[in-house]
């Protein structure tokens, strides 16, 4: 086995981290100033940069097991442990968020609460849920094919990923990243927006050794098109800011994985790989408290203090659901 596998990389933490208050700036809203634009473009990677960097671990973590059926890699115990990573930090959000909508009232209809509590609650960022359980739901089958067909898997997903878009901006021509239109919320809430991401983030970590830096730089380049075109046209969102994102992640976040992959940061390692893992709940406390500045119409909340209340009140959260894991734990290794 690779005994690199067993080290863990920090950069995936940092890049988990910087995409955390990405999404903390897209939730507070952009202003109108020249520089928007750029900025956005940039910042508006955030769900991309968790979608490759999930794809990537998950990878890591089939090469450690050994995992290459299918009936492996769909085993119960594997996709149970990952549903469950999700499902239980999210339980204690939506019941929190079920409180406040009984002590706040904010008119909705109790039909509705219960389908949206389904689909991963109220607030930005709330499709991510559902998204996950589909990244972890076709991860596997994607897996299989890069192990016996990486090139052809990666040109597969590459075709299907413009062709589905070119397909939903014709059958939704008012723009399908609108999230107020039909094609919008299938756009958004469906994974197969992100099938080449996931797809590269596996062949990434499958063939890190093989793929050079100028490979990641050549596509950073190739990538400027888009990007050009997407702040000096109005191309529709989808174009504009979908496809450049995807692959400006890609490279980037390629190149931070090649340059940095034996980085240690001494005694922060303990603290960054700590953050890491506190990122799914530092994304629900965002939505929650994003969320609850709305009904409460406090439009942009307290500005950037925004920032620290999001990453810390997260972090709370992580710690304490932690604290409790491990105390019921030892309670049962006990009896």
């Amino acid at each position: 086995m690779d005994t690199s596998l067993d080290k863990r990389n920090y950069i995936v933490d940092i890049l988990k981290i910087m995409a955390c208050f990405f999404v903390f700036r897209i939730h507070m809203g952009w202003g109108s100033a020249s520089y928007v634009r750029i900025l956005s473009q940039f910042v508006e990677c955030a769900v991309p940069i968790f979608i490759f960097l999930t794809s990537y671990n998950y990878t890591q973590s089939c090469l450690k097991s050994g995992a290459t059926t299918l009936k492996q890699l769909y085993s119960f115990e594997s996709l149970a442990k990952k549903f469950f990573r999700l499902i239980v930090p999210y339980l204690v959000f939506a019941i929190v968020q079920l409180i406040l909508i009984l002590t706040l009232k904010p008119g909705y209809k109790w039909g509705n609460v219960a389908i949206s509590m389904l689909g991963g609650g109220y607030g930005p960022g709330n499709y991510y849920l559902v998204l996950m359980f589909q990244v972890i739901l076709i991860f596997p089958l994607l897996y299989y094919f890069n192990k016996k067909r990486p090139v052809v898997t990666w040109f597969v997903c590459l075709i299907f990923y413009f062709a589905y878009n070119i397909f939903m901006t014709f059958v939704f021509p008012d723009d399908p990243h609108n999230v107020t239109t039909v094609g919008g919320i299938i756009y958004k809430w469906t994974v197969f927006r992100f099938v080449f991401l996931l797809d590269s983030g596996i062949y990434f970590c499958l063939n890190r050794d093989k793929i050079k830096i100028y490979h990641l730089l050549i596509l950073i380049l190739a990538d400027l098109i888009p990007f050009i075109l997407s702040l000096t046209t109005s191309l529709p969102t989808i174009y504009a800011r979908g496809i450049p994102n995807n692959f400006f992640v890609i490279s980037i976040v390629g190149i931070c994985l090649k340059l940095f992959k034996n980085a240690s940061f001494g005694k922060l390692n303990g603290a960054i790989a700590y953050l890491g893992k506190a990122t799914w709940h530092i994304f629900l406390f965002q939505q929650l408290y994003f969320w609850l500045i709305g009904i409460l119409g406090w439009r942009l909340g307290f500005g950037y203090l925004s920032f620290p209340i999001c990453f810390f009140g997260g972090l709370l959260f992580y710690t304490v659901h932690t604290a409790i894991s491990k105390a019921a734990k030892a309670k049962k290794q006990a009896r």
